[in-house]
């Protein structure tokens, strides 16, 4: 049999079906005449006659009725191949939980292309400072610091940060130049509640460690925040690194490189279980692993 004939008897399956040449059009998505050509071009071909048309009903002949079961498989087959494909495309929603700063600085940027190469995977942000239970919340994929040892979940290193003081230039312009840390708590800040708790700002000068508590502070519990309170030139802040990238590069802040923060922390990509992982959170999962440190990256936990 030649290809050619082949969309013609699946027209003339889909006509037979439906009754008519109107309703298999409007099926296809094809204009009447289309579908009533595509079907004279394949009796032509045959040679044959497979249906009598009447103004008000279509009639198969002997040769149509003949032909009919065989043109119905290729249909068949065809819708059969195309519910394979579509089930096999990585489609549905992928529900993920991080910070509102995390995503607004670090994950939308990147997600611009995931959505290109997936138009049909969308997402449900959820978007808390506050720890949300995986599993009781069905969260399907999470970013942030976290306590591997607590959490339970599967972890996945993205990358590794540090904290360090940082002023502003209008800020350093008001306040003496202070070498000793003792120094520090005398002055304002503006503390991330994640790297302070009960308001203790942990430090490394060398190679020891100290603490204190300011006597003047704001409290945030958002990096940007935070970041947006040291520009105001009015506080010191303990941010962390990657948060500050760009108002160093403008020159609108420095960072006091004698004080460290004592602790380094890790972003993880945090999920239930390995099992009966969707496709979908699974390509999303080894995409943002592509972006993780070097440095960070180890076996699963």
């Amino acid at each position: 049999m030649k290809l050619a004939y082949l969309k013609g008897m699946a027209i003339f399956a889909v006509v037979v079906k439906e009754g008519s040449f109107a309703a298999a059009a409007r099926r296809l998505g094809l204009n009447r005449s289309a579908v009533s050509e595509q079907v004279s071009k394949l009796e032509a071909n045959l040679n044959v006659r497979l249906i009598q048309r009447t103004t008000r009903h279509l009639t198969l002949t002997t040769d149509g009725e003949a032909l009919y079961p065989s043109a119905r498989t290729i249909v068949e087959a065809l819708e059969q191949s195309e519910n394979q494909l579509n089930l096999d495309k990585p489609h549905g929603t992928v529900r993920l939980t991080t910070t509102y700063d995390f995503a607004a600085n670090w994950l939308l940027p990147r997600l611009e292309a995931f959505k290109a190469r997936y138009p049909d995977i969308h997402f449900d942000f959820v978007l808390s400072d506050k720890r949300i239970n995986l599993i009781e919340d069905k969260v399907d994929l999470a970013v942030r610091i976290a306590n591997i040892e607590e959490e339970g979940y599967i972890a996945r290193p993205l990358f590794h940060d540090k904290a360090s003081v940082y002023a502003s230039t209008e800020f350093l312009k008001r306040h003496k130049i202070f070498v000793d840390h003792r120094d520090l708590a005398d002055l304002p800040w503006a503390l991330f509640e994640t790297l302070t708790p009960n308001d203790t700002v942990t430090l490394l000068d060398g190679q020891e460690e100290y603490a204190f508590s300011p006597r003047n502070f704001d409290r945030t519990n958002s990096p940007t925040m935070l970041r947006e309170m040291v520009l105001s030139g009015k506080t010191l802040g303990l941010q962390p690194d990657r948060m500050m990238e760009e108002p160093i590069k403008q020159g609108k802040v420095s960072k006091l490189t004698a004080y460290n923060h004592a602790r380094r922390f890790t972003y993880y990509l945090l999920y239930p279980s390995r099992q009966h992982l969707s496709l979908r959170t699974r390509l999303l999962i080894e995409y943002l692993m592509q972006f993780a440190d070097n440095a960070a990256i180890k076996p699963d936990r």
